[in-house]
């Protein structure tokens, strides 16, 4: 049982996803990396996250826009909203 001013793992998985945790405080941002110190699965879908995104960045390095990484995310935003 994680202590209730860490972030429960729907909102830390909600803010890796959504790409949330950038702008948050640095508060925000100290109780986030606790809950991924704690919490395994957590851990491994910021992990998965952070794979996915370097991949998609390599993969695409040659031939991408501005254009076309805004309309992507929007896309997969979209789909995660669902």
């Amino acid at each position: 049982m994680m202590p209730s001013f860490i972030p429960s793992c729907q909102e830390v998985s909600s803010r890796l996803a959504f790409g949330e945790f950038k702008e948050a405080s640095w508060k925000t941002k100290t109780f986030v990396r606790i809950h991924l110190f704690m919490c395994r699965d957590c851990h491994r879908f910021a992990r998965q996250m952070r794979i996915i995104s370097e991949g998609l960045r390599t993969s695409w390095k040659e031939n991408l826009t501005k254009e076309r990484l805004n309309a992507v995310e929007r896309r997969i935003l979209s789909r995660l909203k669902k």
